[in-house]
């Protein structure tokens, strides 16, 4: 019987090599669904805005509207990296707001993004 050897620590980077933009890829389809999001119609009330014009706001459970693009812009991807051994893709969302309208306040009914997002990306890839 012939034995075959690996080695451990070339074999690891190869894979993270081969693996990680294919992660980048994923993570940046996943952070184009958010503006897609926002932008779909929604079913909340409709406001009239103090500068003029307006805007339908998401209805509970929807994803949020875009209102400033303030979310939006706060919405970024980090470099693929490997951390404890796995290939790690980071989306960061810096918007202080984006937690309360992810999970929802007493007052406030839950507009998931990350939630919506991602279950539109599963969706997309079957």
């Amino acid at each position: 019987m012939a034995e075959i050897l690996i080695n451990m620590e070339g074999f690891k980077r190869a894979v993270i090599r081969q693996s990680a933009p294919i992660i980048e890829g994923y993570v940046n389809e996943l952070v184009s669904i958010f503006p897609e999001q926002a932008d779909a119609p929604k079913t909340g009330r409709h406001y009239r805005l103090p500068q003029g014009g307006s805007y339908r706001a998401s209805s509970p459970g929807e994803s949020p509207a875009r209102r400033t693009g303030n979310l939006l812009d706060s919405i970024s991807a980090s470099d693929v990296r490997e951390e404890s051994g796995a290939v790690v893709g980071e989306i960061r969302i810096r918007a202080r707001h984006a937690i309360l309208l992810e999970r929802g306040t007493p007052r406030i009914s839950r507009r998931p993004l990350v939630r919506t997002a991602i279950d539109e990306f599963l969706r997309r890839r079957g």
